[in-house]
């Protein structure tokens, strides 16, 4: 995860490789939303998740 609050982070990121399921759901259940996709090394492409750390509600 990249950013955290207090640390002027705008968000927090969480790249998941797209047949890993559970941490995909690991990422919803800590406030991230799909963000799209990210690519890696060797020509893997991650899904993305964020979280909007400027929001009051963590």
């Amino acid at each position: 995860m990249r950013g955290s609050p207090g640390t002027g982070g705008a968000e927090a990121a969480i790249q998941v490789e797209p047949d890993n399921h559970a941490s995909a759901a690991a990422a919803r259940r800590a406030g991230s939303a799909p963000g799209g996709r990210a690519p890696g090394g060797d020509g893997v492409s991650f899904e993305r998740y964020v979280r909007d750390l400027r929001r009051g509600d963590h």
